[in-house]
């Protein structure tokens, strides 16, 4: 199997010089109207750095000491606690995003862009900045025989707030290159799969419908492979293009999820186990320090929240939850 790599986005959200071109962009920033920037834009939480980096790092130290580089990609940033050796690489957003598209706070933007990373192999996990592992991984986790491990779950899109927009766009792009019924004939056993468990009852309920309604979302580490980005930037060019050109996310975006949803249609990968991982917002701090604290998942992601009014009280709690699952500094700290 090929060698597997991780790839971080990463910001540091009060770098004064940052925030300076941020400012700067944002008021010269005539690419996307006003009224088509999603509500969250360019909200502090967007951007907000709580030091969940260095757990992921230490996770990634201590759960998978095989992988073999971690890409870190900011914006002429590093964090002043990283020791970059051994396998840790840096990457500026110009290494992968033309010119003319920079400087860009559009995290869509900068992941759909990821299989660009000069000496990225062709297998690559993608993660954010605020996922653990919390468990030990092996390689086969993520790929087996160089396919993604991946689980095709249906499930119905309940718009709530703007970022559901972009789960839409998505979602379209699919219905106009997939039949539901022909990926079902030929994708049977990986669609209606008892690795899923309970999960396995949104496919179920689904299978009435002869379009795609939508896909559950696990924000986890994902594995890809480069040729997957290239194969979707190659059939849909034209508005991948036009969301890259988005300095911040707007209402028309595409994300890097229109490839894994991709990949499911097609029938590319191998079925997961489930559960694998589990999302939590920091305020849920019962149940995102009880799952750190058992074996149930192997990933977690603790996302912050959008009202910062208790963020001080929060990231005490974080820190020292944290500072007990992983109390050794990983080989990449100073």
């Amino acid at each position: 199997m090929k060698s597997i790599d991780f790839v971080i986005p990463w910001v540091d959200g009060s770098d004064l010089q940052w925030l300076e071109k941020k400012e700067l962009t944002r008021k010269s920033n005539l690419k996307v109207k006003q009224e088509d920037l999603l509500d969250d834009a360019d909200t502090e939480n967007r951007y907000r750095d709580y030091g969940a980096l260095k757990y992921l790092l230490r996770s990634i130290d201590k759960f998978a000491p095989w992988v073999n580089h971690i890409f870190l990609v900011t914006d002429h940033q590093k964090p002043d606690w990283l020791n970059v050796k051994g396998k840790i690489r840096i990457i500026d957003h110009s290494e992968i995003i033309e010119h003319q598209y920079l400087p860009t706070f559009n995290s869509n933007a900068i992941e759909l862009n990821a299989h660009k990373i000069p000496g990225l192999s062709e297998n690559f996990v993608l993660f954010n900045d605020d996922f653990l592992l919390n468990a030990p991984v092996q390689p086969e986790d993520f790929f087996r025989d160089d396919h993604p491990v991946d689980a095709a779950i249906f499930h119905p899109i309940f718009p709530e707030s703007d970022f559901d927009r972009i789960k839409l766009n998505c979602v379209m792009v699919i219905n106009q290159h997939f039949k539901k019924r022909e990926v079902e004939r030929k994708n049977f056993l990986k669609i209606f799969n008892i690795k899923y468990k309970k999960m396995l009852i949104h496919n179920m309920l689904a299978f009435p419908y002869s379009r795609i309604m939508g896909f559950y979302d696990f924000h986890l580490p994902i594995a890809y492979t480069k040729e997957e980005f290239r194969t979707v930037w190659q059939e849909e060019p034209s508005l991948l293009r036009e969301t890259v050109s988005h300095k911040f996310r707007s209402n028309t975006d595409i994300s890097h999820w229109v490839i894994r949803y991709w990949r499911l249609m097609t029938g590319d990968f191998v079925t997961q186990s489930l559960p694998f991982g589990k999302y939590f917002n920091m305020g849920q701090v019962h149940s995102w320090s009880t799952a750190l604290s058992s074996k149930v998942y192997k990933a977690v992601c603790i996302n912050d929240i959008d009202d910062l009014t208790n963020a001080t009280n929060l990231q005490d709690v974080f820190d020292k939850k944290l500072e007990e699952k992983f109390p050794d500094a990983s080989s990449w700290e100073l």
